[in-house]
């Protein structure tokens, strides 16, 4: 035989031996806890069972003994003279409990002052609790564990007080002595038997530890092979699992059991059973653990299941289609109903037609409020279809489940949501595209304005040399800023088209942020505001075009120093994620800003509405193009006074 071979059955045998071991001590450890309450009273008479026999005692004494002449006088004889039936069975239990009797010793005393006793003239409580194994007062204050509440409770509720003892008699040994003495012998062997099976159960999973820790996942790569049988669905898989779970719980492989304080042995096939389920259990766990690694692996394998594959079959079947499947039952319960009736109307009576015609009215009335339903809420849905048509329509139709008719309320109310977006978008469009004439006109009228104005100033003979040289450094000044203008719409234009190319390269992010602010110097010297610039590292990387890169922080840093309130902070911060670069500018703004600041992005946009500031208000038009163009986004933020303008680059 392959050494392999001999290997694997070793490894195999070791395993079903340890569980073997498990399975026995498992079981009967269980078992015996379950009688632990039992086998840890302090004595045979704190027991449930002799509580069932002192019970059963007092109901026949109260049978026989306080209720017997009354009864005797009631049903002694029937109307024939006869013994009646009750009175038989009453004299059966009444030796029942004549022979019951000579196991207690009583003392009963009713609330009329009779009493019944079987004690001889010298017994009395005293001497009894002496020459007794068990003697109780009755009534006394039970506690909650008590096992005579309810014996108790019964001398309470018949106003009866007194005592009952078992008594220590050498001439008569009756079953509650024998009782007494098997509890106390089966005491002994129960605390042997559980502590057998405590050890061996301990033993059973320090072997099993060992096994593991020895062999690892040699025993795993033995299973393997199991594999290809247990090719199920996840939900199929699952219920096979249960059901083995279930077989477990059926299975009483207890060895060792007892009964009436007695303890046999048996059960040695249910055992190995027990083992050989409890062995596929085990692999049927591994095999699951290792398809339960991830959520996407659960995901994956329960879009696999039965469930899902019949549900999917039912859904692509057209007979199953939501619709089609009312209307057939509808039909279907219309003609069973009215083949229902033909048959039977032949043979039923006038009386029972007057009956049944309210039953089937019932459904007929139902059948209809539920199509007449359909029809209005058909009709509501048509009735909005033509609000959105002609502009009424100002809230959503009800949803009411996931009915046919439903998803196509879902659907008009989406594509009314839609058209309302799609209005406003246009709303706004319109409003901006004449805010951007009305901007443009404006910012290209001013500078030209001040050229020709003093271009005919120019041309005036009785200026001076001095004069003239002011008016010719103010239209060179606003020349140049009517080339600003046009250069940046230009360019604001061509990269809203797309129209852009870039030189993507490795750019030092931190550099470049220097760089930008290194050419504003004088000017934040000159001002009074006080730049305070960090980066989470010396040098962070992006793919960037640094040209263009360089072009937006230079655009935000001129906003900053045009916009931003005399004697504030301004905060620069470049950070590094795992895969985003995030540079964040926050200044305090000079200008009482509105809440729609994202129209701050459009073109021509500017903080100050009396445009007073230098710039063409295409800064930060230009700067977002630029940013969306290298897959990056700019937002901007608005709390009180505090703006920030956030740049999101990828690594």
């Amino acid at each position: 035989m392959d050494i392999k071979l001999k290997s694997e059955i070793k490894l195999s045998l070791y395993a079903f031996v340890i569980l073997l071991l498990f399975s026995f001590s498992f079981t009967n450890t269980l078992r015996l806890f379950d009688d632990f309450p039992e086998r840890f009273k302090n004595s045979y008479f704190d027991t449930e069972r002799f509580r069932r026999e002192i019970e059963g005692f007092f109901d026949l004494f109260v049978l026989t003994q306080l209720e017997y002449d009354e009864f005797k006088e009631a049903h002694i004889e029937d109307m024939y003279g006869n013994p009646t039936q009750s009175y038989v069975e009453m004299e059966e239990e009444k030796a029942v409990f004549e022979r019951l009797e000579r196991n207690y010793k009583y003392y009963i005393k009713t609330l009329s002052g009779k009493t019944y006793s079987n004690l001889n003239e010298n017994e009395s409580y005293e001497t009894l609790k002496e020459s007794s194994y068990f003697i109780r007062k009755f009534p006394y204050h039970t506690k909650g564990n008590d096992v005579f509440i309810d014996l108790n409770r019964n001398f309470i509720d018949r106003g009866l007080t007194g005592y009952i003892a078992v008594p220590k008699d050498e001439e008569f040994h009756s079953l509650i002595v024998e009782n007494m003495y098997d509890y106390e012998d089966s005491r002994i062997r129960y605390f042997l038997f559980l502590g057998i099976s405590a050890a061996i159960l301990i033993i059973s999973v320090l072997l099993g530890l060992m096994y593991i820790k020895k062999y690892g996942k040699e025993p795993i790569k033995m299973i393997e092979p199991l594999k290809k049988f247990y090719t199920f669905p996840i939900d199929i898989k699952l219920v096979i699992l249960l059901i083995n779970i279930l077989i477990l719980w059926a299975i009483d492989p207890v060895v060792i059991y007892q009964s009436n304080y007695r303890f046999y042995y048996g059960g040695s096939l249910d055992l190995f059973a027990y083992t050989v389920f409890l062995v596929l259990l085990i692999i049927q766990v591994i095999f699951l653990l290792q398809t339960f690694k991830s959520m996407q692996q659960i995901k994956t394998e329960w879009s696999k299941s039965f469930i899902i594959n019949t549900k999917n079959s039912l859904s692509d079947s057209f007979i199953f289609k939501s619709s089609i499947l009312k209307i057939f039952l509808i039909l279907g319960t219309v003609s069973i109903l009215g083949i229902i009736v033909g048959l039977v109307l032949p043979v039923i009576e006038a009386v029972d037609l007057i009956v049944l015609f309210p039953l089937g009215l019932i459904p007929t009335i139902v059948i209809l409020a539920y199509i007449f339903n359909k029809l209005s809420y058909f009709n509501r849905i048509l009735q909005y279809s033509e609000d959105i048509i002609e502009g009424r329509a100002n809230s959503d139709i009800i949803v009411k489940n996931k009915a046919p008719l439903s998803r196509l309320a879902s659907n008009m109310n989406r594509m009314r949501q839609g058209m309302d977006y799609s209005h406003k978008a246009q709303l706004k469009s319109e409003r901006l595209k004449t805010e951007l004439i009305t901007n443009v006109s404006h910012d290209l009228r001013t500078p030209l304005t001040s050229i020709m104005t003093y271009s005919e100033l120019l041309k005036k003979e009785d200026i001076s040399e001095e004069e003239r040289k002011k008016y010719i450094d103010i239209v060179e000044q606003k020349s140049k800023r009517l080339k600003v203008l046009i250069d940046d719409l230009f360019e604001v234009s061509k990269m809203a088209s797309g129209n852009i190319e870039l030189v993507i390269e490795r750019v030092d992010i931190v550099q470049l942020m220097n760089q930008a602010l290194g050419e504003y110097d004088e000017k934040i010297k000159e001002s009074s505001l006080a730049f305070k610039v960090s980066s989470s590292s010396p040098h962070i990387y992006a793919m960037v075009d640094g040209r263009k890169m360089w072009r937006v922080f230079d655009n935000i840093i001129s906003n900053i120093l045009k916009y931003s309130l005399e004697n504030t902070r301004v905060y620069i911060s470049t950070k590094e994620t795992d895969n985003n670069i995030i540079i964040s500018f926050k200044n305090i703004s000079k200008y009482e800003l509105e809440e729609n600041i994202v129209e701050l992005l459009e073109r021509f946009k500017r903080g100050d509405k009396s445009r007073n500031t230098e710039g063409s208000g295409l800064g930060l038009a230009i700067a977002q193009s630029i940013v969306d163009n290298h897959g990056g986004k700019l937002d901007i933020e608005l709390d009180g006074d505090l703006f920030k303008t956030i740049v999101t680059l990828k690594k």
